[in-house]
């Protein structure tokens, strides 16, 4: 994953501000996705079945303005 000076620096037409949008959205989406990936449950590992899309969904990007 690139760091925020990679980020910034990848394309300079683009805004500072919708750049900062990008590399939230990014992160907001590798945080799920680790989140879905090892769920814990009372320091536990979650032996059932779960909805991975659940977690992955829980936050939707477009509160990312």
């Amino acid at each position: 994953m690139k760091t925020a000076r990679e980020f910034l620096y990848q394309d300079p037409e683009i805004s500072i501000e919708q750049t900062m949008v990008e590399f939230a959205k990014l992160h907001v989406q590798e945080a799920l996705k680790s989140a879905s990936e090892s769920v814990l449950i009372d320091g536990h590992p979650f032996e059932y079945e779960l909805d991975k899309n659940s977690i992955l969904n829980a936050y939707p990007l477009e509160n990312i303005k």
